[in-house]
């Protein structure tokens, strides 16, 4: 196969005008949101928690752990205090970067129609879709490393992939999946380089490239989240977040298929195998790209509805426009390769995500905001001052609660935005994120440590995913039964109050058995006290496999409660080898009331659980049902810090 042009060579001096104009529309349509309302529950909470603990100066890894990072406010930005203008030059840089680097391949890029389709696949990652300022600035930062990094490889100029280490670098800051995503491309890039050209020479460019990658990210770490000290357990616990994600965190539509990107991974695939045994140019973009591609595919079908796929797949799509410049050095091959991608963008028109009107409501929006951002910004802060009012708490509670620190359980941070109140957060600051033994234990550790744990607590009774509250972050509840209180009630909240020593120490162990799925488990009758359940449920060898590839949907319990009736469940599993309470689940705000009060609430009276699969989980795993003693002191009138026991071990 014969190259069109050199290696590194420029577009043709004529088209460079045509070139510049398609560049600058494109510019003109993706130009992304700059700021959001605030709003309440699951969703508006995490972003109102991230705005919050980069203000309150929280540390990563120390203070909070998320899925978003310390950059993460930027991604998600918000008129909570400084937040908003902090995050505007951030917003604005990853965008310039992006479209900059895509304007270095679109010179690079050969022939007259190339050029448009390998626009028309980048701003797929950049159209305006309505679904919150954060997504789009996701697959922005991604693409922005690819981009350098094949740049580098066209040119065969290692220095470009310098910018795309530190811009990895800062990925690993902002979502950690993008971070995964960049830093994937960049090792393989990394790889081929020394396969390439095995020498010291290469050696000592990989270690520049380390060294940019690192040093970026540990002093953006320090600058926006803390000490150099804490990004270590920072990158633990991301790790921690996304190792239980495709087992835990399952959803389905029935209306949306995974075809789509299990689609796209299988043809990126294919295109390696083909291109690598046909010794095709191609061979390196596409080994590049097909991490990101695995990252973006499992993003968009664990939690599988219409809004994660579309979140995901406009990158994907995007990720094969960086095909072109490299085919079209090979006259026939370029026709070639312009051709499939020009299909596979025919293909999403069969599922559009707005309108013509939309889009150019979108954009002129967009602008407007950016050139009016100080207006905007104070339009925003009114309609959030309208929210907090909405929100607000009785005087009594406000007036109880004062400057002293307070958590909310388990993931409404917006109330504590709301009332302006002194937020002291468990690190996994929303309880369905909690959802490994590590990061349950992380949580519960705040609220047994007499000299970090909040005073008081804002507690709902709410769950994600048919989940029962005091059956997610287990040991987390059990230390908030242990060390509080109810000392008043607000509508939808409880007002907890911590006290000076722990309902129990220690527990005893009643039964121990191997138990079974589908198998009904009795609980055994105790006069006095609460029987809590621990259960080592584990994967299989193919359950392993498929939480890798694919996910794993959790095994359900079937509750049976001492009135006869019966619930339906999921759990997390992980978490249940640290205990749940099972003589009495709550399924209220009123029984969780009565819990506190009387220390009895919903008696349930039989658990069985259930493999949805049949084949992810081990039929037969270990139970153990523990006791713990007596509670004779229900009520404290005056609660202060003191050291307490252990957790039932």
């Amino acid at each position: 196969m014969t190259p069109a042009t050199e290696k590194g060579e420029s577009a043709p001096r004529a088209g460079w005008i045509a070139r510049s104009l398609l560049l600058a529309v494109f510019v003109l349509v993706t130009a992304p949101e700059w700021i959001t309302s605030a709003s309440r529950g699951v969703d508006g909470s995490w972003i109102l928690g991230l705005s919050m603990a980069e203000v309150r100066g929280l540390v990563h890894g120390r203070d909070i752990a998320f899925t978003f990072g310390p950059l993460g406010f930027a991604l998600t930005p918000t008129s909570y205090a400084g937040s908003a203008h902090h995050a505007l030059p951030i917003r604005l840089a990853i965008f310039a970067i992006w479209c900059g680097s895509t304007g270095l391949l679109l010179f690079r890029v050969r022939g007259r129609v190339a050029p448009l389709v390998f626009l028309l696949a980048a701003s797929l990652n950049g159209l305006p879709i309505p679904l919150g300022p954060a997504w789009s600035l996701v697959g922005m930062l991604t693409l922005a490393v690819l981009n350098l990094l094949i740049v580098a490889e066209v040119d065969r100029r290692p220095a470009w992939a310098i910018p795309a280490a530190m811009l990895a670098g800062a990925a690993m800051l902002t979502k950690f999946s993008a971070g995964v995503s960049c830093s994937g491309a960049l090792g393989v890039w990394a790889l081929i380089q020394l396969r390439r050209e095995p020498s010291l020479r290469t050696v000592k460019r990989l270690l520049l490239l380390s060294l940019a990658y690192f040093g970026t990210m540990a002093s953006l770490f320090v600058a926006y989240g803390g000490p150099l000290s804490a990004l270590p357990a920072y990158l633990k616990l991301s790790r921690e977040l996304a190792s239980g994600y495709s087992a835990q965190m399952v959803s389905s539509d029935p209306a949306i298929s995974p075809f789509v990107p299990a689609c796209l991974v299988g043809l990126t695939v294919l295109a390696l195998a083909l291109s690598a045994r046909r010794r095709w140019a191609l061979t390196p973009v596409l080994a590049i790209i097909l991490f990101p591609m695995f990252v973006l595919y499992k993003g968009s079908i664990v939690r599988l509805d219409a809004g994660h796929l579309q979140l995901h797949w406009p990158t994907m799509f995007s990720l094969f426009g960086l095909l072109i410049p490299i085919a079209g050095r090979y006259e026939r091959l370029g026709r070639r390769t312009t051709v499939a991608v020009a299909a596979l963008l025919a293909w999403t028109l069969v599922f559009p995500s707005f309108t013509t009107r939309d889009l150019a409501a979108a954009v002129r929006n967009n602008w407007y905001n950016l050139f009016h951002f100080r207006a905007v910004s104070t339009a925003v802060r009114e309609r959030d001052e309208a929210l907090r009012i909405s929100m607000s708490l009785p005087e009594r509670v406000r007036a109880r609660i004062g400057r002293e620190p307070v958590d909310v359980f388990p993931c409404d941070i917006s109330v504590v935005w709301a009332n302006h109140l002194n937020w002291r957060p468990r690190p996994v600051f929303q309880s369905y994120a909690a959802y490994t033994p590590l990061l349950d234990e992380r949580n519960a550790e705040l609220y047994r440590d007499p000299g970090r744990a909040p005073r008081f607590i804002l507690y709902s009774h709410y769950a994600i995913d048919q989940e029962v509250p005091s059956l997610v972050d287990s040991r987390t509840w059990i230390e908030i039964y242990r060390w509080y209180d109810f000392v008043d009630e607000a509508g939808e909240y409880l007002l907890l109050q911590r006290r000076s020593t722990p309902r129990w120490t220690g527990g005893s162990r009643l039964a121990s058995a191997t138990h079974s799925m589908k198998k009904r488990l009795e609980i055994p009758a105790v006069p006095n006290g609460l029987s809590f359940l621990k259960a080592d449920i584990e994967l299989t060898v193919w359950g392993r496999l498929m939480a890798f590839l694919y996910r794993v949907e959790p095994p359900r319990a079937r509750l049976e409660f001492g009135d006869g009736s019966k619930a339906i469940v999921r759990t997390v599993w992980r978490n249940a080898d640290g205990g749940f309470l099972i003589s009495h689940v709550p399924r209220h705000l009123a029984s969780v009331r009565t819990l506190f009060e009387t220390g009895a609430g919903d008696e349930c009276v039989a658990v069985t659980f259930r493999d949805v699969s049949g084949w992810n989980f081990r039929p037969t795993f270990r139970v153990r049902v523990m006791h713990s003693p007596p509670i004779e002191d229900r009520m404290e009138p005056e609660i202060a810090a003191a050291p307490g026991g252990e957790a039932i071990r």
